[in-house]
């Protein structure tokens, strides 16, 4: 019961620096009802999770604090490294030598295929990110075809969106999607900072015979804008082991198979 509390406290802390940016600890204190050692306790589990950075006196917010901000591919590459090269390790075990794999454009899903593209052949591969597909072009050795998707190309995520890039994406079926995901709430959905991110998430699951969602755990109840999906038609969620009980409680309720890395 004490760590469903500290979870409900903790999740709580999260909101109010998303209204406030900043606060103190004897704010939260007085706010939550609670000592402030209790406040610094929850801050320093917070902060571990890479969710805030401490401040002398209080917090303020690591993540973005503007739902609809998409960080740029550069910088989320060198956040989470050990969650997000667990995450695609244990992918690999999912992925059989000649399936067709639709990848949607993230820093998880590039230490993925620099994996697949290792350990894996005769792959065939469509992905709406530039760079995740010149990953696989340069692994000459696996034998794996590639196909990107056209469309507007995005500055920060060097992904490809919009009515060019869906209507590429319709001339597709594949066998399994690796999707990931800006945020997901357990009790609401999958979210993507993107409207027009989302709407490539989306049609990758439709045309996709199974799907493995992957997040590592610092995504779960950050906000973000645009929702893609209810847990349908995912089949398999792969996240890192610091994932919160609760959480990890209710995704198991939701998806058959919840894999920790």
């Amino acid at each position: 019961m004490a760590e469903k509390f500290t979870h409900q406290r903790q999740k709580e802390i999260l909101n109010l620096l998303l209204k406030n940016s900043q606060l103190q600890v004897y704010e939260l204190a007085e706010t939550l009802n609670v000592t402030q050692a209790t406040i610094r306790r929850d801050l320093t589990a917070l902060e571990s999770l890479g969710k805030l950075y401490r401040t002398h006196g209080g917090a303020i917010l690591k993540e973005q604090t503007v739902s609809w901000l998409a960080t740029t591919l550069e910088e989320r590459m060198k956040s989470n490294v050990e969650k997000k090269e667990s995450i695609a390790q244990a992918v690999v075990d999912y992925i059989d030598d000649s399936e067709s794999i639709m990848m949607d454009g993230s820093s998880t899903n590039m230490f993925i295929a620099s994996k697949l593209a290792k350990l894996k052949n005769n792959l065939l591969i469509i992905t709406n990110s530039q760079p995740l597909g010149t990953l696989f072009v340069n692994n000459e050795d696996s034998n794996n075809s590639i196909y990107t998707i056209g469309g507007e190309l995005l500055f920060g995520t060097q992904n490809t969106v919009g009515p060019i890039a869906e209507n590429n994406l319709n001339l597709f079926r594949a066998d399994k999607a690796i999707i990931s995901t800006t945020s997901i709430i357990p009790e609401e959905g999958l979210f993507s900072a993107s409207p027009q991110e989302s709407e490539i998430k989306k049609l990758m699951i439709k045309y996709s015979k199974e799907t493995i969602l992957v997040f590592d755990s610092t995504k779960v109840g950050i906000p973000a804008l645009s929702k893609f999906n209810e847990f349908e038609n995912i089949d398999v969620i792969i996240t890192n082991s610091d994932i919160d009980d609760e959480s990890l409680k209710l995704l198991k309720s939701k998806v058959k198979i919840v894999k920790l890395a």
